[in-house]
């Protein structure tokens, strides 16, 4: 019985010592160190998928299904098929629809193993529909992308995995520009009503001893970095440019009080 107890006690001191690890990553790694972080990670997650399930992971939000069958249907009348460009693709359960809808999707993702998986895997696609992938860690992948996009795509809440306010409002300028005239921009980010604080004194001591001092509050580490926005407002705050107009908004609750926030953008036209 005493070994038991023994036992137990290690165990919650393993589990506090890891909650305590988790709790210092955002505060010690700046925002680039953070996205290498989330990509390492991606390439384990992407082994034990593979390794565990072998088939794709069909699962959408319905409010997901329902705001890309609405507002990403091909434009109709063009002789070949529209290119629409999607990140942090995972599995491909985004870029399937999309193509089913008409679109020439290209993939990206940092997840090299399932990049690997869903061009091995893939099967044919009606028409001029069609889909590439490829591995890069964004946003740093997207100085490859020189392309014009009719549409652009971050779905599942993956807007939330880059780090670091400067960060993310630079990918939405990137997007903006990559996007054509009258191209749509989905966005999806997530929301959380107890965020993790943290006070200006904590910041300037941060920045002190060499810690993360663009650290903001809403800034986690879970199984990856992830930040929490506060409501849909605090998202448009970053989203919003003057080329995009805003076309429309829905949300998907979560297990546990988080949501996630679909915006869709339209880039005028010039």
């Amino acid at each position: 019985m005493m070994y038991y107890y023994l036992l137990v006690a290690l165990h919650d001191l393993l589990e506090k010592m890891r909650a305590a690890t988790r709790r210092l990553i955002p505060l010690l790694l700046g925002p680039a160190a953070l996205q290498k972080l989330n990509a390492r990670l991606s390439l384990r997650q992407a082994a034990f998928w593979i390794a565990a399930q072998n088939h794709p992971d069909n699962y959408l939000d319905p409010a997901e299904q329902e705001i890309l069958t609405k507002y990403f249907d091909a434009p109709p009348g063009q002789q070949t098929a529209p290119r629409l460009l999607d990140l942090f693709c995972g599995a491909g359960r985004e870029a399937r629809l999309l193509a089913s809808q008409g679109w020439h999707v290209l993939g990206l993702d940092s997840a090299g193993p399932i990049i690997q998986h869903n061009r091995q895997t893939q099967a044919r696609l009606p028409g001029g529909a069609a889909i590439e992938y490829q591995a890069g860690v964004l946003p740093a992948a997207l100085k490859t992308i020189h392309a014009p996009w009719e549409a652009i795509v971050i779905c599942h809440g993956m807007y939330s995995t880059i780090a670091g306010q400067r960060q993310r409002r630079q990918l939405m300028e990137t997007l903006a520009t990559l996007t054509t005239p009258g191209g749509r921009i989905l966005i999806s980010a997530l929301t959380r009503i107890e965020r993790q604080r943290y006070t200006p004194t904590r910041r300037k001591l941060l920045s002190l001893i060499g810690g993360n001092s663009a650290i903001q509050s809403g800034d986690v580490f879970l199984a990856e970095f992830l930040h929490y926005f506060a409501d849909e407002q605090d998202i448009l705050a970053e989203i919003e440019l003057p080329v995009l107009k805003m076309l429309d908004h829905c949300k998907q609750p979560l297990p546990g009080g988080d949501t996630r926030h679909y915006f869709v953008l339209e880039k005028a036209n010039a």
